[in-house]
């Protein structure tokens, strides 16, 4: 059945939608304005999936994609869109579900763009299939797709992928197959510190053995690489990583800096992946706390202290609280490097660390995309905070939370939004929450 349409707006995952007598159509790699001619692939009860047959007539925000892999690829979303209107976009989806899920009529701002598009990105994670495949998902699938180069990424993040592909067939060392669960390497990871020039190679495999050839002439092939780690996952899972992690070479971790402060980050611990766009975000949490120097401020899911030391020269005390013990390590390490006396971390699950507490003057969340949840923060209104920074990267969870907020007293104030995803539907909102006066 092929019908034409016209595309009215892009929702979150990054699909166009159109209406045809009544019915919504989402159609993949569609922009705003494209009058199409579609396929009718998959019919709901409620809805049509479609596929472009003909563009028709283009709109104006449509680019030619850069990356001759979009289409397949599933790394990447919106490359078919003019990035000013990326950020249009992400703005009118994120107050879109504002509304809509969390009954949230405070306007988002226009996102802050970031400092470039392309090659942003400080870690990579690319998973592997037999023979000797090194890429990146197809779209909704997992099947792997060889890929030589992706924009989003440093130049050097593919050539080390290319080096380690060679290595591992002279290596004659084992390629992972997910269905089969047999094989070796699993996943390379790749991460960087931008403002340090340091590498960390990260090889996720099933088996506790690893070829020697199959990373040992890294650190000689590439300048600033800082360590090699080898992570166990023997388990039959879509988690890219497991519990054991095993030094090859040099040291398992590397350094970061942002706004002048030095970070330790482990191959376990979790960063933003946007260095020059977290400076952006730490810098807009600052603002709408907007410090007097007298706070006393717990920091949830506090990772390796990204928010939680930059805000210790504005307030008087911060407590981070960080479940992953690995991350907790780097923190306090990091403090030592910095030499700051008025931070501590707590190794807990949020729930369970909030509870040595009374009362705070603020409390900063930036939870994973699952959000925080009823229990958590009915737990952080019972500290009486007189300002709460919520961090998000997934516009669902934030409106089903700032609905739960909003039940127990708690408004938006100020909703900013940081692009730290270019060319991917992903966004990152950062809302400031007040007691109800």
């Amino acid at each position: 059945m092929l019908i034409e349409l016209v595309i009215d707006k892009i929702v979150y995952g990054g699909d166009g939608i159109g209406n045809y007598n009544g019915v919504k159509v989402f159609v993949p790699y569609s922009v705003p304005q494209d009058r199409v001619l579609i396929a009718i692939k998959k019919k709901k009860k409620n809805y049509y999936i479609g596929q472009i047959k003909e563009i028709i007539e283009p709109s104006p925000f449509r680019v030619t994609p850069l990356c001759p892999h979009f289409l397949s690829c599933g790394g990447c979303q919106l490359q078919h869109l003019k990035y000013d209107y990326q950020l249009v976009v992400k703005k009118l989806i994120a107050n879109e579900t504002l509304q809509r899920i969390g009954k949230v009529f405070f306007p988002a701002k226009n996102p802050l763009p970031a400092p470039s598009e392309w090659h942003y990105r400080n870690k990579t994670q690319y998973p592997l299939a037999p023979p000797h495949k090194i890429g990146f998902f197809k779209r909704q699938t997992h099947q792997v797709i060889d890929i030589e180069k992706c924009l989003l990424h440093p130049t050097t993040f593919d050539e080390i992928k290319s080096f380690l592909k060679n290595s591992i067939k002279k290596a004659g060392e084992t390629v992972y197959d997910e269905i089969k669960h047999s094989g070796n390497i699993r996943h390379i990871i790749i991460r960087k510190g931008f403002n340090t020039n340091q590498y960390l190679v990260i090889i996720v495999t099933q088996e506790a053995s690893l070829a020697r050839g199959v990373y040992e002439e890294l650190p000689k092939s590439f300048d600033g690489i800082v360590g090699v780690v080898q992570n166990r996952n023997p388990v039959k899972t879509n988690r890219i990583l497991g519990d054991e992690y095993k030094k090859l070479i040099g040291q398992d971790y590397y350094f970061e800096t942002v706004l002048n402060k030095r970070f330790r980050i482990s191959a376990g611990s979790f960063f933003q992946v946007n260095t020059a766009q977290t400076e952006t975000l730490v810098k807009q949490v600052i603002k709408l706390l907007a410090p007097t120097g007298q706070e006393r401020v717990l920091d949830l899911f506090a990772g390796v202290g990204t928010f939680t030391i930059p805000l210790a020269d504005f307030v008087d005390k911060v407590t981070g609280i960080e479940i992953n013990r690995i991350a907790v390590l780097d923190a306090n390490e990091s403090l030592r490097i910095n030499t700051i006396n008025n931070v501590e971390f707590i190794a807990a699950p949020a729930e369970q660390g909030i509870k040595n507490f009374q009362q705070v003057d603020a409390v900063i969340l930036d939870p994973p995309r699952k959000g925080c949840g009823k229990e958590l923060i009915e737990g952080i209104a019972g500290l009486r905070p007189k300002k709460i920074i919520y961090i998000s990267c997934n516009p669902t969870t934030l409106a089903r939370d700032l609905a739960i907020f909003d039940h127990i007293g708690y408004e938006v104030s100020a909703i900013e939004l940081v692009d730290l995803f270019p060319q991917t539907y992903h966004i990152e909102a950062v809302a400031k929450i007040v007691p109800k006066l």
